[in-house]
């Protein structure tokens, strides 16, 4: 599993999932200027096959996403005042269930 040590993380988290969308979501919002804070959340592992590749929700202080692979997910938060031009800028649908190739 990959580390990223950028700008704008924070907690003590600093792994996210082997994926290719994960790791554009991370590397682009380091650089997307609404964003101010990035959290990487736990690992967490999952029983079943996951029915999308990501979800992604509006929350109170930002952009809450989920990032599902075989046998685990993440959720990973971004700090920003527009979550949804965050979320277009990023390329990431707001849907419940949202299709990404790995």
């Amino acid at each position: 599993m990959p580390h990223y040590n950028g700008g704008k993380l924070m907690g003590r988290h600093t792994t996210y999932l082997d994926t290719r969308f994960a790791k554009m979501v991370v590397r682009k919002a380091n650089k997307h200027p609404k964003v101010s804070k990035i959290n990487l959340g736990i690992i967490s592992k999952t029983t079943g096959k996951p029915r999308a590749l990501y979800s992604a929700k509006v929350i109170r202080d930002g952009l809450c996403i989920t990032i599902l692979q075989a046998r685990s997910k993440q959720e990973i938060f971004l700090k920003t005042s527009e979550p949804r031009k965050v979320a277009d800028d990023l390329g990431i649908g707001l849907s419940t269930l949202t299709r990404w190739r790995q």
